[in-house]
């Protein structure tokens, strides 16, 4: 017998004159790493890509973007932006194209990851949220632009 590393697990090796035995605990090594990979990751991973345009007035809602809605699987909700040109506002709403704010409100100008904070009476596993976004207010007049990522609810 001899014990090996395979990353972080240790492997015992053994001979066995049945491939039988081996092929078992084969299945059940691939087994732990399987469910070890799925835990790692989340379950309710979501990509979104808003394009904003010019708004038609001096009102920021007609630039507002929103996603469907989507069931909450995690404890920690996020966003990370691959893509963002200026300071851009994200939110988790209850509805679409909604000013009803589940978290508070994330600025986002980099490419970076942020934890979004939920507010009282939010944010509950298995309750459906949507990604909403505008532009920042701050960024007075702006042209059209393009902003993608990946958020987790």
């Amino acid at each position: 017998m001899k014990i090996r590393m395979f990353g972080e697990f240790k492997i015992l090796e053994t001979r066995c004159i049945s491939g039988e035995k081996s092929k078992k605990s084969l299945a059940a090594f691939l087994t732990m790493c399987l469910l070890a990979c799925s835990a790692a990751f989340p379950a309710s991973t979501y990509a979104y890509e808003f394009d904003f345009d010019l708004p038609d007035s001096d009102h920021i809602a007609g630039g507002m973007q929103s996603t469907y809605k989507q069931i909450r699987g995690t404890q920690r909700a996020y966003i990370s932006t691959k893509f963002t040109t200026i300071s851009t506002m994200y939110f988790l709403s209850p509805q679409r194209f909604s000013s009803v704010l589940a978290t508070e409100v994330v600025y986002k100008t980099v490419r970076s990851a942020s934890y979004f904070t939920w507010q009282p009476d939010y944010g509950g596993l298995q309750g459906e949220y949507c990604l909403s976004a505008c532009p920042d207010v701050q960024n007075g007049e702006w042209e059209s632009y393009r902003s993608e990522g990946n958020w987790v609810v």
